[in-house]
């Protein structure tokens, strides 16, 4: 069984993902696909190639932050990192799936609806919490409001992420209740498992 784990920025995806790990999961991280992606040569160069020698740090990697500063300004930019990376990080997720498809395989990917492939997805997890918790959570990754509401600008409210969910998933709460509620899901999919999904 394929699901997805998605929801907007700063509502606490990882550690989702780590409580469905915990639970037996096989997990796979559309954030840490980027990362690795981003660290090898040819696709670094690609990148430059878009952004300019302006995104790298001393050490001559890219510096994400910059990088970020850069997308959520410029919607085309941001189309031209999209447009390279998704492809290549949804063809890990689906080596990931082949892989472990005897498991319960959970991706957590950000942009899932932004992308338009939940469908492809058995079932979709959607996380949320609330405004206070949101911007403390990225004010403590070191961003400002200014940034916070610029990078949800460029996401689809999480609203309506909900309303096309499968499981909703309240990160507002301690860590205890959150938990126990994942082993609900994750107890609930075991007993759903049986399907395959589409994702190719």
């Amino acid at each position: 069984m394929l699901v997805a784990l998605t929801g907007n920025i700063g509502s606490g995806k990882s550690t989702i993902l780590k409580f469905f790990k915990e639970q037996g999961a096989a997990t796979i991280s559309a954030d840490e696909i980027v990362h690795d992606l981003l660290e090898k040569n040819h696709i670094k160069k690609k990148v430059v190639s878009i952004f300019g020698p302006c995104i790298l740090n001393c050490k001559g990697q890219i510096n994400k932050r910059a990088l970020a500063n850069i997308i959520f300004s410029s919607k085309e930019k941001k189309d031209a990192l999209e447009k390279l990376v998704h492809p290549l990080v949804y063809e890990e997720i689906s080596r990931f799936y082949k892989k472990h498809s005897s498991q319960i395989v959970v991706s957590e990917i950000p942009l899932l609806f932004e992308t338009n492939k939940h469908s492809e997805f058995d079932k979709v997890i959607v996380v949320f919490c609330d405004e206070k918790s949101l911007f403390e959570r990225l004010k403590n990754r070191g961003l400002t409001e200014e940034e916070v509401k610029r990078r949800l600008k460029f996401q689809i409210p999480v609203e309506e992420k909900i309303k096309l969910a499968d499981y909703v998933i309240d990160n507002s709460e301690d860590f205890e209740k959150v938990r126990k509620k994942v082993k609900e899901i994750y107890d609930d999919l075991k007993r759903k498992k049986g399907c395959n999904g589409s994702f190719k």
